[in-house]
């Protein structure tokens, strides 16, 4: 027979609070935010979720020592901030009062806010009637206290700064960051957005990487994926020697993706049918619908997939791509059914055509890579036949266009980008290569895309099969992830050859029609 539960209020204010501190110590976190929530959201109901006691069950594996390097993606709305940036150092000072914190986010208004969250947690009278005998906010006049700094009379602190901010002095057991790149910045000019992302890596990878009171530290990041270079991205992809295998990954979509199913070590996504909703308590089907219109598709698979871009693609679409070319002697042409021969075009005969060169710089690490792409038109279709990226010194860079222009002799007119190592190839192989015209982009990255995206949209941009091509998947990801992927000098050699062959296609054909007026 079980025993009936007694009321709350029917026990001794002590004992209930022994009881509930006793309750929270034998289930863990996740007890703890269930009850510790009306002291720090009044008058907002919790709503549960599996969500969530995942997300405190990774983060109690960190307060053990089990999960050093944690990443947590999840949409915006589910209570992220409130659970990790508030609740979780409140919960973990009742294990360890002396464990140093150090909370960063993207602007210092939200640092604030929860840090002062956190300290009215901790200060409350549902906390200190619980855990008073082990954690107190130390405010004698020795001790350094504002809303950002502030410290525990058993050695324990919450330090809290933004990304870039200063942190010189100051060493964590626990560096929690939670949104580190502001989504507005992702919303610019890409090269706005490099610049931003390449500030937040700089200071990760140098400024943070020492801020650490032991080599046990723990780092945390909580946020929604923006961009292939965002802090994530830059992890999972091993940049700077960093290891994914040493990161956890909790990775949870507003819509479930079979595909993308996450599995750690500490728990695993439960659900099962692909286009499941995270939590339809939170977000109905009718609401995931509203925020997928207002956010657009990028955004929404960003903030809500924890996708970069859209799956199917961004300024360029991927379905724009069915159709490629193949040589008729090809083998794989002759065991192509009559079906699949719908996505199949034969490479036609040209008469002309273009190589593209956006130049960069210098071969160093982290400069950007220099593109080359040859092309050539046939109708209405313009056929993609080649393209090479790499970085390139200015001597790799001429040896790149002679070797594309040999190969490809009837692309005549070979673009150069005025712009970085453009003069000077120009002026190098001027003398040894005829058909060289300096381009002057106009307008922005983004525009340029913009411009030609309708030509790719009515199917009139044919690129090559991967037997073809080995290159061509590649160069579709980062054509399709535009303007956020890792990498965008393929897309800009391929709209500036494009710019210039559309132009010159539509002035050939105004040409031909004013001859068959005449």
């Amino acid at each position: 027979m079980t025993t009936p539960a007694i009321p709350p209020e029917l026990l001794d204010p002590k004992a209930f609070a022994a009881i509930e501190r006793e309750i929270i110590r034998r289930k863990g976190f996740y007890e703890f935010v269930q009850r510790a929530w009306p002291v720090v959201n009044p008058g907002i109901d919790f709503v549960p979720g599996w969500h969530i006691e995942l997300i405190c069950r990774h983060l109690e594996a960190v307060s053990r020592g089990e999960c050093r390097r944690l990443i947590v993606n999840v949409p915006p709305g589910a209570s992220k901030s409130t659970i990790t940036s508030v609740m979780w150092p409140a919960w973990d000072w009742t294990l360890h009062p002396s464990r140093k914190w150090m909370a960063v986010s993207c602007e210092e208004r939200l640092t604030g806010r929860d840090a002062l969250a956190c300290r009215r947690l901790v200060q409350s009278e549902w906390y200190q009637e619980r855990w008073g005998d082990r954690v107190q906010v130390d405010v004698s006049g020795q001790a350094q206290m504002t809303q950002e700094i502030w410290n525990l009379t058993k050695g324990g602190r919450r330090y809290s700064t933004t990304v870039g901010g200063g942190a010189i002095g100051w060493h964590a057991d626990i560096q929690l960051i939670d949104d580190p790149i502001k989504p507005k910045d992702m919303a610019g000019d890409p090269d706005i957005a490099r610049n931003a992302l390449e500030r937040c890596w700089a200071w990760w990878t140098g400024t943070m990487a020492s801020r650490r009171t032991s080599d046990k530290f723990c780092r945390v990041i909580i946020m929604q994926r923006l961009h292939e270079l965002d802090l994530v991205g830059r992890i999972l992809e091993l940049d700077a020697g960093a290891d994914p295998r040493e990161w956890t990954h909790l990775m949870l979509p507003m819509r479930f993706e079979t595909e993308r199913a996450c599995i750690t070590p500490f728990g695993h996504d439960p659900r099962r049918e692909a286009g499941e909703l995270l939590c339809e308590a939170r977000w109905n089907l009718r609401t995931v619908n509203e925020l997928e219109r207002e956010f657009g598709s990028q955004v929404a698979a960003a903030q809500l997939q924890q996708r970069p871009a859209p799956a199917g693609g961004n300024v360029f679409k991927r379905e724009w791509f069915r159709v490629r070319w193949m040589r008729p002697d090809n083998p794989k042409w002759k065991l192509l059914s009559a079906e699949d021969r719908d996505n199949y075009v034969p490479l036609p005969r040209f008469f002309s055509g273009e190589i593209s060169a956006d130049c960069a710089f210098k071969d160093v690490a982290g400069a950007d890579n220099t593109a080359m792409i040859a092309g050539a038109g046939a109708g209405a279709q313009h056929y993609l036949l080649d393209c090479i990226a790499d970085t390139m010194d200015l001597t790799s860079t001429e040896r790149c266009l002679e070797a594309l222009a040999a190969r490809w002799p009837f692309c005549r007119a070979r673009l150069i980008e005025d712009k970085a190592n453009g003069p000077a190839v120009e002026q190098r192989l001027r003398k040894r290569m005829s058909g060289i015209i300096m381009v002057t982009p106009e307008g922005g990255k983004v525009a340029r895309a913009n411009g030609v995206s309708p030509l790719c949209q009515a199917g009139d941009v044919i690129l090559p099969d991967p037997s073809e091509a080995p290159w061509v998947e590649d160069f579709l990801e980062e054509l399709v992830t535009f303007p956020f992927a890792r990498k965008d000098d393929r897309v800009d050699a391929f709209t500036q050859w494009l710019v210039f062959a559309s132009v010159r296609s539509n002035a050939t054909y105004l040409k031909a029609m004013a001859n068959v007026a005449a």
